[in-house]
């Protein structure tokens, strides 16, 4: 199973997997770009669009750091229904070092990456990222308009 496949723990798009992507656009982002950091991280929020059909959460670490086997950081995604007065975890997984090839793909030490369904539009998501050890990562979280084939 590559990496992520495991990172992918959490609400995973499986209907996707059994189809043909034809178009992917991108239609609504927020970002934490990568530096050094270490405690809990809070993305702003983004209002997902009408007609958005996933999300893919994306984590963004240094490549002096991925191979290091001691450092690891939690990657959630959480859903505010009520304009960001609340949060309800939707998804996430847990990211850990170390040398890794994906064996489907062939590309050496890829940054994780999760997809899961997404909440109704109007609602607001944002990703959380908590990192127990110093490293340089980031994150984005993006709303995906997917047409597929069956």
């Amino acid at each position: 199973m590559s990496r992520s496949a495991r990172f992918g723990v959490g609400l995973l798009w499986l209907f996707l997997m059994c189809q043909s992507f034809v178009e992917s656009a991108v239609i609504g982002t927020v970002s934490l770009p990568r530096v050094r950091r270490q405690g809990t991280l809070v993305s702003g929020s983004v209002i997902v669009p009408a007609g958005v059909l996933g999300v893919k959460a994306i984590g963004d670490i240094h490549p002096a750091d991925y191979e290091d086997t001691t450092l690891s950081f939690w990657l959630h995604v959480e859903r505010s229904e009520d304009g960001g007065q609340s949060w309800r975890y939707v998804a996430g997984s847990r990211w850990v070092g170390g040398p890794f090839t994906d064996p489907e793909t062939g590309a050496v030490n890829p940054n994780p990456e999760l997809f899961f369904s997404i909440p109704p539009a109007g609602n607001l998501v944002r990703f959380i990222l908590d990192v127990p050890v110093s490293m340089r990562v980031g994150g984005t979280l993006e709303a995906h308009d997917v047409v597929i084939v069956s």
